[in-house]
Parts: structure tokens; sequence; C-alpha cells
């Protein structure tokens, strides 16, 4: 029983690696065809929406929730990370893009050292070195011919992600999966549809773009699934491990769909800091044989 499960979870790890580089792609794909942020949310969410509602039917079960308060704050956050992160896909590469998003790891980590709570020095310090080379990164843009402004908006995006991250792995605990993924997609679609109010933005869709539509759906739906059954299992920051990996996998999956090549320097910071944040999720044991890991023997205090 013990290794089904070991297997089954590394399967959902590769399944959802796959789903990540598609679901980042199509979303560049989007806005690359002039559709705004508000449209995107909305029709991608409402299909998610619908699936979350039928998977609840499905089981019978009600949409109760058990605390109201943290799940208001949660779909603030996400709400309001999401749309700032869709926006930046306007600006940035989906690569890039998926790589500034995973910063909310890093973050996530020095949010937990600041709560006191226990965190290797291994994760601490590679956190704030992700962090330096992450500034390197941007400092570069105009080279990788991306419009800088869009680090204005992954910014904030990336703090909102991490305080969710923070909060979602509490509220796993308290709620069901089912529950928490259909307030996630509703928040998403009440936001995209704030945003259009506000901004008077246009709701038209091509019809012969509706499927990418679906298809960001479906993958939101089976993305946000998976990634609740992770935090359910896992510590906040090796659940998002999957992500992490789906930066590379965003990346091939780019220059594969759009027939570019990016730069050597660009390639290789982005394998570094891949590697180093995939580092602070595993956090490994010390390189000698011995079982003994950072996480018992070199925690920052409290």
């Amino acid at each position: 029983m013990a290794i089904y499960i070991i297997v089954m979870q590394r399967f959902l790890f590769f399944i959802l690696i796959i789903l990540i580089a598609i679901n980042n792609n199509s979303i560049e794909i989007l806005t690359d065809k002039n559709y705004n942020t508000a449209t995107i949310m909305i029709y991608r969410s409402a299909v998610s929406v619908f699936l979350f509602t039928s998977l609840l039917l499905f089981k019978r079960k009600k949409i109760q929730v058990n605390n109201k308060k943290l799940l208001l704050a949660r779909s603030l956050l996400d709400g309001l990370g999401i749309l700032l992160l869709v926006t930046t896909f306007k600006y940035l590469a989906a690569g890039s893009v998926s790589l500034i998003q995973r910063m909310d790891i890093p973050l996530l980590i020095l949010i937990s050292v600041y709560k006191r709570e226990r965190k290797s020095s291994l994760q601490f310090y590679l956190s704030l070195w992700a962090i330096v080379l992450i500034t390197f990164f941007i400092a570069d843009s105009k080279l990788l011919d991306e419009n800088a402004f869009g680090y204005a908006f992954a910014a904030p995006a990336v703090l909102l992600a991490s305080f969710t991250y923070y909060l979602v792995k509490k509220h796993t605990s308290q709620e069901s999966k089912e529950v928490l993924g259909f307030f996630y997609s509703l928040s998403l679609m009440l936001w995209g549809t704030g945003t259009a109010l506000f901004s008077k933005s246009s709701l038209q869709v091509n019809s012969n773009d509706f499927w990418i539509f679906v298809l960001g759906g479906v993958l939101q739906f089976t993305i946000v699934s998976i990634s609740l059954y992770l935090f359910e299992r896992h510590p906040s920051e090796k659940a998002r491990l999957p992500f992490v990996i789906a930066i590379i996998g965003t990346m091939i999956v780019e220059m594969l769909v759009e027939k570019k090549l990016f730069s050597f320097s660009q390639m290789a910071l982005t394998a570094i800091l891949t590697g180093i944040i995939a580092t602070i999720c595993l956090n490994p044991g010390v390189p000698n044989g011995k079982k003994e890991s950072f996480q018992k023997k070199d925690t920052l205090p409290n």
C-alpha cells in the first residue's frame, strides 16, 4: 500500500509538471491574441467552476465552509494575485513568468522564518541567493527582448502567492478539496468580472479560439485538484516542487510552439535558479550517507 501511494504521488508530480507547462503557454497564446485579462480569467474559471460543481454533485457533497474568514482571505489573495499574474503574460515570455512566479517559494521560506517556524539554514540561505539571482535576471530583461514593466505586476503577484501558500496548508486540513477548488475558481471568475466592469472591457471571444478557453478551464480544474491533494500530504514548499520543475517544461514548450530559441544566458540562469528553488523544496540531507538532515541538525532557531 505504501509503495502504491509513493508511485501514485510521483505520477501526479509528473503529470502536474506537464499540465503546468501547457497551461502557462495557453495563457500566453491568449494574450498574444489580444484577449484582456478579465476575459481570460472569466471564461477559464467558469469552466473550472462548472467542473468542480459537477464533482460536488457527483460526490453528493454540500458546499459547506468551516473557516469562512480564512476562505475570504484566501479568495482575496488568490483572485488579486492571479489577476496580476495573467496581466504579466502581456509583457513577459511564458518561461520568464513561470520562473518569476516560483519566487513565491523563497518568499514562503522567509515568511515562515519570520513567523518563527523552523526551517533549515540550507533553505533560508538558498532563498536569499535565489532572490539575488532573480534581481540579475530582471536587470537583464531588455537583453531578453521583454518589457521590464511586466515585473511591476509580477512582484506583487508573487508576494500574494507566498502568503496564499502559507495559508493553504492550514486550510486543506479544515475543508474538503472540492469545496476549496470550487471557491478558488469562483474567486477568479468574480475578480475577472469585477475587472471587466471597472475597465469596461470587451468579453467577446472568437469562436475559433473558444477551445483554448475550455482547455484552460480543464487545466485549471486539474492543476488545482492535484495541488490541493499534494498540499494535504506534503509541506508547503515540497508541494510546489512540480511547479518548480515546470519552469523548464514551460520554456521547452514555449520554444517548440513559437519556434524560437532563448539566449544561452537566459537558459543557464533559468536552469540555475530552478535548481536552487528545487533544492529549497527538497531540503536534502547532508551528502555523507548519514541519516541526519539539515532539517533536524541545522535549523534556524526560533
